[in-house]
């Protein structure tokens, strides 16, 4: 199931030069302070382990995932970050691994977290990887 979310309404202060309009986030203009902004938002990063291999095979893959999988559930946008991570497994020995971090700013909600759900386990199930890592936050968002 891909769920899509609807971006907010802009405040009357609001100029098209001041808020991309693909993005989804309200600006409540200068004159907000940041810290009376509610919160109903969530900033989410998800860690993606690419597929050990050649890196052509790993690139395709998750450009695919990109557009196939993550573009539809948050065509409102988001941010993909190359990384390489490092962890002591199971037997204490050190693993490395190539990755993609995913940040997603949008509304906190059941369905946000379905969504994201749904990338971990679609990831998990097309390339075998044992987890993904996911951490989601309260925001505040501002422009």
């Amino acid at each position: 199931m891909k769920t899509t979310f609807p971006s907010p309404q802009r405040s009357p202060n609001a100029t098209s030069s001041q808020v991309p309009p693909h993005f989804g986030l309200e600006f409540l203009g200068e004159a907000a302070a940041f810290e009376e902004l509610p919160i109903p938002w969530i900033r989410a990063e998800l860690l993606f382990g690419l597929p050990t291999g050649e890196s052509r095979v790993a690139k395709a893959i998750w450009k695919r995932f990109v557009s196939e999988m993550i573009t539809p559930r948050f065509p409102s946008g988001f941010t993909v970050v190359p990384a390489y991570g490092q962890w002591s497994g199971a037997c204490g020995k050190i693993e490395c691994q190539n990755c993609r971090i995913l940040f997603i700013v949008a509304p906190g909600s059941a369905s946000t977290e379905q969504a994201l759900e749904e990338l971990a386990q679609i990831w998990r199930r097309q390339t075998g990887e044992s987890s993904v890592l996911r951490v989601l936050t309260s925001a505040r968002a501002l422009f």
